[in-house]
C-alpha cells in the first residue's frame, strides 16, 4: 500500500496558507515565509499569495510590475483585475498608499468581498529594531501587542484606520518584509505609533 505525499509546491502553499490564518487570527504576531524564487524581489509576497489565488480569485499590483504578476498569473491561474476590483492588492513603495485608497470593502451584506492589501516593505519584526514601533489592540490580541515595521508611514495608517472606521466592512492588510517575515491586520485592528 503506497501513503499519498504531497508534492513539495502543494505543502508549501498549505504552510503559507496555515501561516497567513495564525496570522489573521493573531494580529501582529510574526510568521515567516521561506522565499524559494519567483517573483525576485517580491518573492516572499508572491509565495504568501500563491497560497490564497486561484482560477476565481483576482489579484492586482501596484504599482505594475510585470515579475511578480507573471509568476502569480503562470503559477495559480489568477486574473488582474483593477485595483478597485481585484480581491486582493499586491502593493509596493507609492503603491502602498495607492491600494489602502482603491481597495473595495465589500458590503454590509456581503463584508467578506472586502480585497485584502499585500504590503511589501523593508522590515517586520516582534522587537525594537529598525522601524516605527506600532502597538496594535482588538480582536486577537490579548490587551495590547507592539510590532516594529518600516517601510508603514504615518500616511499608510492613517488610510487603514480610514478605511476600517466601519467594521465589519473594510480592508485586511498583511505587512511583508523582504527576509519573508510578515504580520496581519485585519480590519478591526487598531493601531497606535510612536
Amino acid at each position: 500500500m503506497t501513503v499519498p505525499t504531497l508534492s513539495s509546491r502543494v505543502a508549501r502553499e498549505q504552510a503559507s496558507f496555515r501561516a497567513v490564518l495564525d496570522g489573521m487570527a493573531r494580529p501582529g504576531t510574526i510568521g515567516r515565509l521561506v522565499p524559494y524564487g519567483p517573483g525576485g524581489a517580491f518573492a516572499p509576497a508572491v509565495q504568501l499569495l500563491e497560497a490564497l489565488l486561484g482560477h476565481g480569485v483576482s489579484f492586482a499590483v501596484l504599482p505594475d510590475a510585470p515579475e511578480p504578476r507573471e509568476a502569480l498569473l503562470r503559477r495559480t491561474g489568477s486574473r488582474v483585475y483593477p485595483p478597485q476590483e481585484a480581491d486582493f492588492l499586491l502593493c509596493h513603495g507609492p503603491g502602498i498608499a495607492e491600494g489602502l485608497r482603491a481597495a473595495r470593502d465589500g458590503r454590509l451584506e456581503y463584508a467578506d468581498r472586502g480585497a485584502t492589501v499585500i504590503a511589501l516593505v523593508p522590515s517586520v519584526a516582534s522587537v525594537a529594531g529598525g522601524g516605527t514601533r506600532l502597538t496594535l489592540a482588538g480582536p486577537g490580541v490579548p490587551g495590547r501587542r507592539d510590532v516594529w515595521v518600516d517601510g508603514f508611514t504615518a500616511e499608510h495608517r492613517a488610510l487603514f484606520a480610514q478605511r476600517n472606521r466601519a467594521v465589519p466592512l473594510g480592508v485586511d492588510l498583511v505587512l511583508v518584509a523582504l527576509d519573508g517575515a510578515f504580520t496581519c491586520l485585519p480590519r478591526a485592528t487598531r493601531i497606535e505609533a510612536d
